[in-house]
């Protein structure tokens, strides 16, 4: 078996427990719930940690890891919803204010970069604080100040998306970019 087929096949690997926590979730099993979730976060920083690593990032793993990413960090705010629902429902306007910013930026990416894909420190801090905020609520429960300092984080690589969006349509528009 070839390297991109290992790193490759970790990404594979995050959609059974992505879809074994979401039904733990479901049971209201919170310690399955997060020790799925755990190992979806581990198959997230393994691949990418191999992928450069190895150097051998490729559009299509980048592409693949960023949709395995939004499968699982969307339902991820789902779970977190199914153990702290009066929290998650207080603050419903900021996550789907969150999560159209981002749709609207992925698509932003799509079009200008012809990539979906943002794999850098800003991009993997803000992931991996979600993440850990998120496992946090469902084990421990609400705390507003981790809510809010997710929400920086988040802020922060929406900006940096943003930047190089305009980075982008810059280049474009100076015939610096065919793409």
């Amino acid at each position: 078996m070839d390297r991109w087929s290992i790193v490759n096949g970790l990404t594979l690997a995050r959609l059974p427990f992505v879809g074994l926590g979401t039904w733990a979730a479901l049971e209201e099993a919170r310690l399955a719930t997060v020790t799925f979730g755990v190992a979806a976060v581990a198959t997230d920083l393994g691949d990418g940690m191999l992928a450069r690593r190895w150097e051998g990032e490729s559009d299509w793993g980048s592409n693949f890891d960023s949709l395995m990413d939004l499968l699982f960090y969307s339902l991820l705010v789902y779970w977190v919803y199914l153990f702290v629902p009066e929290e998650i429902m207080q603050h419903a306007g900021l996550l789907f204010t969150f999560f159209v910013a981002y749709m609207v930026m992925l698509l932003a990416g799509q079009l200008l970069k012809h990539s979906i894909a943002q794999h850098d420190r800003v991009s993997r801090a803000a992931g991996t604080v979600g993440g850990l905020t998120a496992l946090w609520f469902i084990v421990v429960g609400y705390e507003p100040w981790l809510l809010f300092a997710t929400a920086l984080f988040a802020t922060a690589d929406l900006a940096h998306r943003l930047h190089g969006a305009v980075q982008a349509i810059a280049r474009r528009r100076h015939g610096m970019d065919e793409g």
